[in-house]
């Protein structure tokens, strides 16, 4: 499960935290979370927002996890990027605010995906805040960069990720190279 919760106390106000109770990896983009958060049915690794002097909080990546998927460890984590390698697939989770540039996208995801073993199963998600529904130079550019890394875009192009009440877009993305999975029996 990827999801940009835009605040994730604010929207645990409005859900029923039991949604992804039976969820073996959920994503969490622009969480706002300033100090350690846990889940009842997962191990849960933050990368927190970070806070200015006003306002509220920026950013901010949680990974949940099944215990099936442990022991795990962090690999990288930056402002932008989480990445963490457990005893199936490293997860990659990322949010990049929208004004950032392209490069400062390329490089970020290069630093991570330099410190993963090519071998290894590899799920990539977030919200990268590049569009695919419409033809976009910075999406097309991050796109060609992870499928040279092997990676393939799971996303349906027209499925709205993002829907609010001036617009929608598809921002939230999933990228993978499951072709290497070797687990039988679970729900991915």
């Amino acid at each position: 499960m990827n999801w940009n919760v835009e605040g994730l106390i604010t929207a645990f106000q409005y859900l029923n935290p039991n949604i992804w109770a039976d969820k073996d990896v959920i994503v969490l983009t622009e969480t706002f979370l300033t100090k350690d958060w846990c889940s009842q049915h997962h191990y849960t690794i933050h990368s927190l927002a970070t806070q200015g002097q006003t306002g509220r909080p920026k950013g901010g990546i949680t990974i949940l996890l099944k215990s099936w998927l442990c022991p795990f460890h962090i690999l990288h984590e930056t402002e932008c990027i989480l990445a963490i390698k457990t005893i199936a697939t490293v997860i990659v989770a990322a949010y990049f605010q929208p004004e950032l540039e392209e490069q400062h996208l390329l490089n970020e995801l290069s630093q991570a995906i330099n410190k993963i073993n090519k071998e290894e199963t590899v799920i990539l998600a977030g919200d990268l805040n590049c569009r695919i529904d419409i033809t976009q130079d910075k999406a097309a550019s991050v796109i060609s960069y992870l499928e040279n890394e092997g990676l393939s875009l799971i996303n349906d192009r027209q499925e709205k990720t993002y829907i609010c009440h001036n617009g929608s877009s598809t921002i939230d993305l999933i990228f993978s190279n499951m072709k290497r999975l070797h687990l039988t029996g679970r729900k991915h």
